[in-house]
């Protein structure tokens, strides 16, 4: 009876396992802007984006990484695909950059653009509507342009949780070691974000953690700097990771 028991268990176990909701990143960052662009290298992009790919591998997340030169649109385009080939109904679909941007989009290696309307019809075909864009940019908050005007599949839109305003830069500081925004998701996400303490942080957890810790911080250099979450309000319940 007990072996009956423990086999019963097991089974269970992996049922849910196979069914359980599934988290897939893309983190990308630049550094090096490449030969003739050294005036645009930052210091902390890359950083940024390995710490985060590294916090969502320990939240048992399927991350893909790139930075500086492999951050073209072609391995974007690649890695994009495959993870919309594997999402299935409600999984969440993830992509972290942190680098320049300017109006529309953002900037990968040897300053090619990549604009918002191109991520979002890279995962236009997606099984899963649960889609977050984290990014670090300047002028980051104009993908409320692309995002107003974009459905993806049957009128749900993707969420940009975004680190400034369209008029403002995206900082980062040497003294924290990070970009401002990407600091706070860092910090956000090991569990500072988690406001009901449920260990599970929520879309609308995360940002309000963000927007506060992102402005002060700001605010105490004589900067402004005022992160935007874009997107349906339905995903603000949405978890982001369990700590």
């Amino acid at each position: 009876m007990k072996r009956i028991l423990t086999i019963a268990i097991l089974s269970f176990l992996l049922v849910a396992t196979v069914g359980a909701q599934k988290t897939y990143v893309l983190a990308v960052g630049v550094s090096n802007y490449g030969p003739g662009n050294e005036d645009a290298n930052l210091k902390s992009a890359t950083k940024d984006t390995k710490e985060l790919a590294r916090l969502f591998k320990e939240r048992k997340a399927t991350v893909s990484v790139l930075t500086s030169r492999y951050a073209c649109r072609d391995s974007i385009t690649k890695r994009l695909s495959v993870i919309t080939s594997l999402a299935k109904p409600g999984d969440n679909i993830i992509f972290t950059f942190a680098g320049h941007g300017g109006p529309g989009g953002i900037y990968l290696y040897g300053l090619e653009k990549l604009t918002y309307d191109d991520l979002n019809a890279m995962l236009a075909n997606a099984a899963t509507d649960n889609i977050f864009f984290f990014i670090d940019a300047c002028r980051s908050g104009s993908a409320a342009e692309s995002i107003s005007a974009y459905d993806i599949k049957e009128g749900s839109k993707p969420v940009y949780c975004i680190s400034c305003r369209a008029e403002e830069s995206a900082m980062e500081n040497l003294w924290i070691g990070n970009g401002y925004f990407s600091k706070a998701l860092l910090k956000g996400l090991r569990g500072l974000a988690d406001a009901n303490r449920d260990k599970d942080i929520t879309l609308i957890e995360l940002f309000k953690y963000v927007h506060s810790d992102v402005t002060k911080r700001a605010e105490g250099m004589g900067k402004q700097q005022h992160p935007q979450l874009i997107g349906p309000t339905k995903k603000h319940s949405r978890v982001i990771v369990r700590w």
